[in-house]
């Protein structure tokens, strides 16, 4: 529901009538967001645990191309990722 609001206040084509429809049959806000289902979703998280296990593989990504294009003089890739870990509740 984060990621919905978050959508919605920062200008994408998510209509309030759709926050509304959360975890509705038909919607574009199902309970795991899903990519290509709803506009500014990057990831499908799936199930329990998914979410986490995505978060972990963005992460070392950064740090990977962080440690092959930053030079002491420039830093490229210079930001971190923070992740909201729940259970679902």
């Amino acid at each position: 529901m984060l990621l919905y609001s978050l959508l919605h206040l920062t200008g994408y084509d998510l209509p309030l009538e759709q926050i509304k429809q959360f975890r509705q049959w038909g919607s574009i806000t199902p309970g795991h967001p899903e990519r290509g289902l709803t506009p500014g979703v990057e990831t499908t998280t799936g199930p329990l645990g998914q979410g986490f296990a995505n978060s972990v593989g963005i992460a070392i990504a950064e740090h990977y191309l962080a440690a092959h294009f930053n030079r002491q003089d420039h830093q490229l890739v210079n930001h971190y990722t923070y992740v909201l870990v729940s259970d679902a509740i």
